[in-house]
């Protein structure tokens, strides 16, 4: 987050109340919903990437756990 506010040149709070205002979602929640969205946009497009085990897909996509990767897939699809 504090990477994303430099870049917008604003501060992680005001980024934050922004994020939440607008996606009605906190940063961590609407950034893990994107990583998901993008999981099934390219599982759905490049196949090869079904040959991953969950801990693969779970790197290729941002999360640190397989188990963190899996919870949010079942969520959001």
């Amino acid at each position: 987050m504090s990477t994303l506010a430099q870049e917008l040149e604003t501060n992680t709070s005001y980024l934050s109340v922004i994020i939440n205002s607008y996606k009605s979602k906190t940063f961590p929640n609407y950034l893990k919903d994107l990583r998901i969205a993008n999981a099934v946009r390219m599982l759905n497009k490049d196949h090869s990437l079904l040959r991953f085990s969950n801990q693969g897909l779970a790197e290729v996509f941002g999360f640190k756990t397989s188990e963190s990767f899996s919870k949010a897939f079942y969520k959001n699809t």
